[in-house]
């Protein structure tokens, strides 16, 4: 059968999910035949260079890479390709913030040939399937991990079995809603290599530092052990329960064999594991797979780690196997928001000594922060901003919060009358998505833009950055003063 998967993600250039090349290998594996649509080749607005320049990362030379961005229309494009490729089936993956605009593809699709299935899957659909299947452009949703639902799916509509009985596809029968129960989580020794082909040259391009390298994701384990309020794995967890172990961790073999194929067949130099804590993985895991990495792989890498987790010889044993960053989420540095309202149990003073442990071995810290959050004020914000200077991180990125379905913070929000019930958060970058009690649309932005400053500048120049968090002419003009003295 002819799939096209759709990824419609418009975060911008460099960014390749690892789902969509795994369903890809899947599936030609099963002999279907595949294309990529991804929407991120497209001259979006771009969140990478916007956070560059607000100083939140190095100046690189990535630009060449950027002008390769498609300035095609986006919906000529696809429907051009759905009549030429005709698919019988479009497989969406989708995130929350890609839904609305995802549903505009699809409805394209459908307009073009009726008969064009469409199957959603990915987080969103996981944790929302019946507000997404509640859309007539919608036909099923893959609830959970898709590798073998979207095999069997195939198999029964190629052959003309009925689709709404396979297990993890939620499915309509008129006005009834039929949600089939759930198969056991896959063994990732069991999944393929992942299958890069379809995206663009230029997203293997990556900026670091300062410099651009051939970068891929990968990942060695799924799940997370920690339940904070405003991620969807305590949902998760609660959607896999009895089917299996949530976070499993794949081989050392399987993992490093996969690593070396992906540098041997796409010539990849920097890998970023995509684990959501890297340094959640036993002593054991971890001193078996840097002796196998540095013996077969032998390039660098960042990873994402909880300071919870952190240890002086983990830490050791990636810098030993060529670790260049730890990326780690401070989030809010107010103790009492991060406790009560994103469900993070960990103390500053913790956290300093755990980012000190990194600094300890000479690895860069990228720290991830949040604001807009329930209950936040200026003054936690600064917080926020205290926290990251005295960490002295590397780089201190910020975003606004993005309040998902079925997480604990959406409920916060929603009983502090922040946001309906039924929200759901488009994709956005400079604007937040509600406003806390006491706080304006002009100062949380004009804060998000000064971030950098305030985490990276003499406490001196204060008085100047506030005046660079107004909209005009002379702020604008400060602001990149400021930015090319002491962010260069």
């Amino acid at each position: 059968m002819r799939i096209l998967l759709i990824y419609p993600s418009r975060v911008g250039r460099g960014n390749i999910p690892i789902n969509i090349p795994i369903l890809q290998a899947v599936l030609k594996r099963e002999e279907h035949d595949v294309r990529i649509f991804d929407s991120n080749s497209y001259r979006w607005t771009q969140w990478g260079m916007l956070q560059t320049k607000l100083g939140m990362f190095k100046k690189t030379d990535e630009d060449k890479y950027n002008q390769m961005l498609f300035e095609s229309d986006v919906y000529e494009d696809f429907d051009a390709l759905i009549r030429e490729f005709s698919p019988h089936v479009v497989a969406v993956s989708c995130l929350t913030t890609d839904f609305p605009f995802s549903l505009t593809l699809v409805r394209a699709a459908k307009k073009i040939n009726s008969e064009t299935v469409s199957l959603y899957g990915g987080i969103h659909p996981t944790i929302a399937p019946e507000q997404v299947i509640s859309h007539p452009e919608v036909d099923f949703v893959c609830v959970g991990e898709g590798e073998d639902t979207i095999v069997e799916f195939l198999e029964y509509l190629e052959h003309g079995r009925d689709v709404s009985t396979v297990k993890n596809i939620v499915a309509k029968k008129g006005d009834a809603i039929i949600k089939n129960s759930m198969r056991s989580l896959v063994s990732l020794d069991d999944i393929p290599f992942q299958d890069l082909s379809g995206f663009e040259e230029f997203h293997f391009y990556r900026p670091f530092d300062g410099k651009v390298y051939r970068m891929a994701s990968i990942e060695v384990s799924r799940g997370c052990h920690f339940p904070c309020s405003y991620c969807v794995n305590h949902s998760l967890r609660g959607i896999y329960k009895g089917l299996g172990s949530y976070h499993r961790v794949k081989s050392v073999w399987r993992a490093i064999d996969e690593i070396v194929f992906l540098k041997d067949r796409y010539d990849f130099e920097f890998f970023r594991f995509w684990d959501e804590d890297f340094t959640s993985h036993n002593l054991k895991f971890l001193t078996e797979f840097s002796k196998a990495y540095i013996e077969k792989v032998n390039l660098p890498f960042l990873v994402y780690a909880r300071c919870e987790t952190i240890t002086d010889e983990k830490v050791r044993i990636l810098k030993d196997m060529g670790c260049k960053t730890f990326a780690v989420g401070i989030e809010s540095g107010n103790e009492w928001i991060r406790r009560n309202v994103l469900n993070r149990n960990v103390s500053n003073q913790t956290m300093l000594e755990k980012i000190g442990i990194i600094h300890k071995y000479n690895i860069r810290v990228s720290a991830y922060n949040m604001i807009g959050l329930p209950f936040e004020t200026r003054e936690t914000i600064f917080d926020t901003i205290h926290l990251n200077r005295t960490s002295k991180t590397a780089t201190s990125s910020v975003v606004f919060l993005e309040p998902y379905p079925a997480t604990k913070i959406m409920d916060i929000l929603v009983k502090e009358n922040l946001v309906p019930a039924d929200y759901i958060a488009e994709y956005r970058m400079s604007e937040p998505h509600f406003l806390p009690k006491g706080m304006t649309k002009e100062e949380l932005i004009g804060l998000l833009k000064t971030f950098p400053l305030y985490v990276k500048l003499p406490r001196y120049t204060f008085p100047l950055i506030k005046i660079c968090e107004r909209e005009g002419i002379v702020p604008d003009f400060i602001q990149s003063l400021l930015r090319n003295i002491y962010l260069r």
